[in-house]
């Protein structure tokens, strides 16, 4: 509490009596009152480092936004305090795996398909931040020949990690078996060989082009970053065109602007909720989060298939079938667009 209504002297005080030789680091985090009152958290973070000789991030959050930015800068200071030049040592045949956050992509379980394709080349993976943030794990990061982005919130890092270590990034999520063999065949540009067999198992897997889903009407409601991935599934597997990709981000927001900035124009934002209902009025087939099937008039023989979003209803949904990677999230939407 002393240091969101700015009492440095006192909190000071009552760190200096918590024994922090066994913290890697200490974060000093923002809250609504912090940002109201105005506390400078950089002159508290370079007091503490001097006076308890330990690193201090500081993530100066208001609490007024939603998560992407939070953890897009979240990931990003941890970067620029801990990367250093001075420390960048041989590159080892590592891949960095950034961006993993629930909120986006679901239970980790979801990304196994990809991780199995990542493992069955040479290269040891480093999963940044699923396990939380150590010092060990931040400079496993200086390790590796690529970075790979599964998610927008890594993108601020990765783009980092380019321009002062010179260590590339992929930004990219593999939905369906078209983004799958797509996905290989650009790690393949960065010498990362792939199985074999797996590469096979892609090429062997007939997708078909007998789905005549090409007038229907689609509107995928989600998180921009991967409703733009299956979007291009639905156009590359199931030659679906007429598609629309509707945010729960409100308009008007720093939120949406983070979007925009990074190429997600085309992306429909809205001021209110009520008007996301209006738009999927005509829809054919909706891609949603649950919540959303009990708004939606089933008189018109609307197809529903369900993608859960832990950023929009938390773990509610968290538990039900479905995926969206490679194989097994091409079957998922076979499932539902083929009957």
């Amino acid at each position: 509490m002393h240091v969101i209504t700015g009492d440095e002297n006192e909190f000071m005080e009552s760190l200096k009596k918590i024994d922090v030789s066994t913290f890697d680091f200490i974060s000093l985090i923002g809250t609504p009152i912090s940002a109201l009152t105005g506390v400078d958290f950089n002159s508290i973070a370079l007091k503490i480092e001097k006076e308890l000789k330990i690193p201090v991030v500081v993530f100066n959050t208001s609490g007024f936004e939603s998560y992407p930015i939070g953890i897009s800068e979240g990931l990003f200071k941890l970067g620029e305090k801990f990367l250093k030049q001075s420390n960048v040592g041989l590159k080892e045949d590592y891949i960095n795996v950034i961006g993993y956050t629930p909120f986006v992509l679901g239970n980790r379980v979801h990304l196994d398909e990809l991780f199995e394709v990542l493992h069955s080349s040479s290269y040891k993976i480093n999963t940044f931040g699923e396990d939380g943030y150590s010092l060990n794990d931040i400079k496993l990061l200086f390790k590796a020949k690529i970075n790979i982005v599964i998610s927008l919130e890594g993108l601020k890092l990765a783009k980092y990690m380019k321009e002062k270590f010179n260590i590339p990034y992929i930004l990219e999520l593999p939905v369906g078996v078209t983004g799958m063999r797509n996905y290989i065949d650009v790690l393949e540009e960065f010498n990362i060989s792939i199985d074999k067999d797996i590469r096979l198992r892609y090429s062997n897997i007939d997708i078909g082009n007998n789905y005549k889903l090409d007038d229907k009407k689609v509107f995928i409601i989600g998180e921009p970053f991967i409703a733009t991935a299956i979007e291009k599934c639905l156009k590359e597997d199931f030659t679906m065109k007429n598609i629309s990709i509707l945010s729960i981000i409100k308009k008007g927001t720093n939120s949406e602007k983070f979007y925009v900035n990074n190429g997600y124009s085309e992306v429909k934002f809205f001021e209110e909720e009520k008007k996301i209902l209006e738009e999927i009025s005509s829809a054919d087939i909706i891609i949603a989060d649950p919540i959303f099937q009990n708004f939606i008039s089933y008189e018109n023989n609307v197809k529903f298939i369900p993608l859960p979003y832990l950023g929009f209803s938390g773990r509610e949904f968290s538990h039900i079938d479905y995926e969206y990677i490679g194989g097994k999230g091409f079957n998922y939407f076979k499932k539902y667009l083929e009957n």
